[in-house]
């Protein structure tokens, strides 16, 4: 077996080496436009999905509730802060939450994510009910937002 490219050899093992400082093994079989691919890159590769899929997984989840209903306590409904809900899915309350209601109870999800890290010092988290989400806005100017680097809810 030939070692295919510049600056490579073959050792005894049969075994495509770089000739570079670390000698660094090369994954036989797999190359790209720039050459062969070694383990590092494999690895850096395979961590990135992991963080892609991990950041996925937790955009999806969210605070959630239940409240058990009393025997005929739910007659017409489901009643959240002093409003009235209809029997089954529930898109958006008032106050922002994912709900199904049944005669047995409800069950919610909240629709917002709680910033909680951020700039404290020079940042404030302000609710904007419109979107059902918070927003981190300057102290100083509200009109200019935030970064925000982690969100729990």
């Amino acid at each position: 077996m030939a070692c295919e490219g510049r600056a490579q050899h073959q050792d005894s093992r049969s075994v495509c080496r770089a000739s570079f400082p670390t000698g660094a093994l090369l994954m036989p079989g797999l190359t790209s436009k720039k050459g062969p691919l070694t383990p590092f890159f494999l690895t850096e590769k395979s961590f990135l999905a992991f963080l892609v899929v991990m950041g996925i997984v937790t955009l999806g989840d969210a605070y959630c509730w239940s409240k058990i209903h009393k025997e005929g306590e739910a007659k017409n409904g489901c009643m959240l802060n002093g409003k009235l809900y209809p029997f089954g899915h529930i898109e958006r309350t008032e106050e922002c939450y994912r709900c199904n209601c049944s005669e047995r109870g409800m069950d919610c999800c909240a629709l917002f994510h709680t910033p909680i890290a951020f700039d404290k010092k020079k940042c404030k988290v302000v609710f904007n009910k419109e979107r059902c989400d918070y927003d981190v806005v300057q102290k100083d100017d509200p009109s200019k937002q935030c970064v925000v680097y982690s969100r729990v809810g």
